[in-house]
């Protein structure tokens, strides 16, 4: 089973510890940071222990996290990432997602989403995938919807309110 994924502007690649100075980086961006991390700061161990973990996924699962860079234009960097784990409060394989807020707007979250789907349902033969996202967080909740994704729970954590949705495999054959 292949790991690498390509869609029509995207290449998707396993993340690497070559990756460490990107998303570390990225993932301490205010912006970006303020829904992904809860806007903590993330330390180089921690970027560390997620490559790690994704690496290990890969190995025992098929699927972790995905690099995400574009397919044809050399002279730009990643984009983000975007993958797949298993929920530690539920046990579910749950997408993820972040790109760089200057990439926002351009639709690369749904594309590379999309592409992450159809692996985790074409591949390696889940039933369904989860999500979560702060409903204030309007971009990330539209790329779900786009991706067919239906909202299934409103949940609070010790720090925020989420939205959890999830797609089975069959809805999504049938999502635009």
């Amino acid at each position: 089973m292949t790991a690498r994924l390509e869609s029509l502007r995207l290449r998707l690649r396993p993340v690497e510890a070559a990756d460490h100075a990107f998303f570390h980086r990225q993932w301490n961006d205010p912006d970006l940071g303020r829904f992904l991390w809860d806007g903590a700061p993330v330390a180089a161990d921690t970027v560390t222990e997620v490559l790690a973990s994704s690496a290990a996924s890969f190995a025992a699962r098929g699927y972790g996290l995905w690099h995400v860079s574009r397919q044809h234009d050399g002279d730009v960097g990643p984009l983000g990432f975007c993958g797949l784990r298993v929920a530690a409060d539920s046990g579910r394989v749950e997408l993820l997602y972040a790109l760089d807020p200057a990439c926002w707007g351009q639709g690369y979250a749904t594309e590379a989403a999309r592409a992450v789907l159809a692996y985790a349902f074409d591949v390696v033969g889940l039933e369904s995938v989860i999500a979560s996202t702060n409903p204030a967080n309007t971009p990330s909740w539209r790329v779900l919807e786009k991706l067919g994704m239906q909202p299934v729970a409103r949940r609070y954590t010790e720090v925020e309110e989420l939205v959890d949705y999830a797609i089975n495999r069959a809805a999504r054959t049938s999502a635009p």
